[in-house]
């Protein structure tokens, strides 16, 4: 984990990766204002590509998604970088697939809708 150090003060960067516009950019919202540096993807490809140029200290990623979905991300980061911190988001009711996101490697999972509580612990967490 390498936080970025900008504008004199660390700040780790959060890659959030999600279809719908809305669920991403509040999630980018609430980590923002918990000081976090947020950037939204709205599928795996665009994610890669950031993640290529721009990095990432924990990455949050929608599981179901069109086409390549937040899993196929959790495998292919982890074949590179087995040590990122990638958190898994989950419809509710999501049992089966939050265990099957921890199995494949997901740090952590969190449900959607995101409850801003929860979502800053998770990212916390891994931080720490």
């Amino acid at each position: 984990m390498s936080v970025q150090k900008r504008n004199g003060q660390h700040k780790a960067r959060v890659l959030i990766v999600d279809d719908e516009f809305h669920v991403a950019r509040g999630a980018a919202m609430v980590l923002s204002q918990a000081g976090y540096e947020c950037e939204t993807c709205p599928n795996v490809e665009a994610a890669l590509k950031v993640l290529e140029h721009q990095g990432a200290d924990v990455i949050i990623a929608d599981m179901r998604m069109p086409g390549m979905d937040g899993m196929d991300l959790l495998k292919k980061v982890h074949s590179k970088n087995p040590d990122m911190a990638v958190v898994i988001s989950v419809p509710l009711p999501a049992a089966e697939s939050a265990k099957a996101a921890l199995r494949g490697g997901a740090f952590d999972c969190v449900t959607k809708p995101f409850d801003n509580d929860e979502l800053n612990a998770v990212v916390t967490a891994r931080l720490r």
